[in-house]
């Protein structure tokens, strides 16, 4: 029922959640929590509103520049004393900008050093390593405010990228499901937006092909 509210309606429920259990600190707001189920559930609901967070360990934590501000704008506190707290914060990260920011640009290093060198600059002009560390929005702004190079398609674009800790492949033997959203073709799974498989077939083992074929035609039937 949560899930389906309008996002009006649904931040008066997280804004009396962040009532009882969020707290503001010197450079973050968080929450806590020790089912971290929940904790993966209001970080999803949150991203409705743009507003990236973490989990660590029983604690939901936003702490990126513009999170806090679309926190403010679109969920905020009721309790005076927490609201208070929060204008404080908002203060203190609007003079300067934080690094590193969870928010990486829609922009390759090759585009980039391109555009930089129209202007007859290098990328490490400006003290970046995006081989190493990626591209931020953060570091975006700084170069279009030092240059005049225009990044405002970037800057204000509805994508974001965030950059992916660790992958891990692992051995299972247990049979797997391929979900066909009518309509949509995608579903959040585990966190993530994934979409329809539409060429499972080429991964089936030679030995079970006929089996995926006969139960194919059986569903078809």
């Amino acid at each position: 029922i949560i899930k389906r509210l309008q996002n009006k309606e649904l931040s008066y429920f997280i804004k009396g959640l962040y009532d009882a259990e969020g707290c503001v600190g010197h450079h973050e707001i968080s929450f806590s929590q020790k089912n971290k189920r929940f904790l993966c559930e209001l970080q999803l609901l949150l991203l409705r509103y743009g507003i990236i967070s973490h989990v660590r360990r029983y604690e939901l934590f936003i702490s990126e520049n513009d999170s806090i501000n679309l926190f403010n704008k679109n969920i905020s506190f009721t309790l005076k004393r927490k609201k208070r707290l929060l204008n404080l914060l908002i203060k203190r990260i609007n003079k300067k900008l934080r690094c590193p920011s969870l928010k990486y640009a829609i922009l390759s290093n090759d585009e980039l050093k391109r555009r930089l060198s129209k202007n007859k600059l290098v990328i490490y002009n400006f003290f970046l390593h995006p081989e190493r560390e990626g591209i931020t929005l953060n570091n975006l702004e700084c170069i279009q405010n030092k240059t005049n190079i225009n990044f405002k398609k970037e800057l204000e674009s509805d994508f974001m990228l965030c950059k992916i800790e660790k992958i891990e492949k692992i051995k299972i033997n247990e049979t797997l499901y391929d979900f066909n959203i009518p309509n949509y073709n995608n579903f959040i799974a585990n966190g993530l937006l994934v979409h329809n498989s539409h060429a499972c077939g080429g991964n089936i083992a030679r030995d079970d092909f006929q089996t995926f074929v006969d139960n194919l035609k059986n569903q078809l039937k």
